[in-house]
Order: structure tokens, then C-alpha cells, then sequence
């Protein structure tokens, strides 16, 4: 049968998982969270624990929070780029960024508040020029790597909210960059 690569990996991480549960007689607890408790929807797309142990989950309704207890949810009309989430990461300053397969790019506080949507803007060739956002990588301090349906590999320097686009060839590096993407817009 055809495995998804992530799907592997999650595989070798539950049971690996469980074996070292087993062996040091830890009970496993499980609570499965629904749209009855709260949750924008049942359709999970990403699931990403933050570093002070909130778990984001992604919907193709919209973004949650989960505390353990009760579920805070994001929609676009909050400041959430779009509803569909596609990926969910934490950079190294503590911001929480997320993208959106229809509606490009939100940062968030550890709080939870949107600090900031990325959106194109027809005036600033320095904008986002892409909605349709698949990925996200925490680069360094200074640069997200994003890639998109049509173009695969976007830097935002996360400083000025400038973006760039890796040009085709070389390594994908924010050095090997151009203003304009190679492949269109969204």
C-alpha cells in the first residue's frame, strides 16, 4: 500500500512512543476533542504543540487552541489569513505562524493574539504575492521559508515582513532570492 512519508514517521514516533510508555509503566491517556467540545471542525489538517504545551490544531474551518480544557478558535474574520489551515510553526522568538491554503500568511503572540495577516498588496512589490500557502520552516532568527502551490519557495524576513522568492536554480537559500516570484501569483 502507499504510505504518506509523514505518515511513517508518525507511525515510528507513536510506537516507539509506546514501547517507552510500557517500559517505565506510564499510563497512555488519550482524550479525542470534537466540534461538540468546541473544535472549528472535525477535519484536522496540522496539529502543533507549542513550547508552553498549548496544542494548535488546524481545520479546513479554521484555527484552535487547546489548553487541556477548553478550546479557543480563530476564523478569518479574527485575523486568521484564511480558513483552511495548512501548517502551524513557532519560531524561536515565540511567535506562532500559520498558513492558510486560501488566504497567505498570520503571526500570532504566544498569547494568542494576531499580531500581524500577510496579505498581497498590489502597491508593495515586497508583499506576499501568494495566498495558497502549503508549508512553513523556521529558518533562522531572522527568516520563515514558506512554500506555495505556485511558488515553491518563498523568505520572509520577519524583521520587516519583506518577501522574496528563490529563483529556480542554485541552492534555496534567502542568497539565491528575487523580488518576483518565477512562477506567477496567486
Amino acid at each position: 500500500g502507499l504510505i504518506f512519508p509523514g505518515m511513517r514517521l508518525l507511525c515510528t514516533w507513536l510506537l516507539g512512543w509506546s514501547v517507552a510508555s510500557m517500559a517505565t509503566g506510564q499510563e497512555l491517556y488519550f482524550r479525542q476533542i470534537t466540534t461538540a467540545d468546541g473544535l472549528s471542525d472535525n477535519a484536522i489538517t496540522k496539529l502543533f504543540q507549542d513550547r508552553d504545551g498549548f496544542l494548535w490544531v488546524g481545520t479546513e474551518s479554521g484555527l484552535n487552541r487547546y489548553d487541556g480544557h477548553h478550546v479557543r478558535v480563530w476564523h478569518a474574520r479574527d485575523g486568521l489569513g484564511g480558513e483552511h489551515v495548512t501548517d502551524i510553526v513557532q519560531d524561536r522568538h515565540g511567535a506562532i505562524w500559520v498558513a492558510t491554503q486560501e488566504g497567505g500568511l498570520a503571526r500570532f503572540n504566544a498569547q494568542g493574539q494576531v499580531q500581524r495577516s500577510f496579505r498581497p498588496d498590489p502597491g508593495n512589490t515586497s508583499a506576499i504575492r501568494n495566498l495558497r500557502l502549503n508549508c512553513l520552516f523556521d529558518l533562522n532568527d531572522t527568516m520563515l521559508m514558506i512554500g506555495a502551490q505556485r511558488t515553491p519557495v518563498m523568505f520572509m524576513d520577519k524583521r520587516t515582513g519583506l518577501f522574496t522568492y528563490w529563483k529556480g536554480t542554485g541552492p534555496i537559500s534567502p542568497h539565491y532570492a528575487v523580488d518576483r516570484p518565477m512562477d506567477g501569483t496567486d
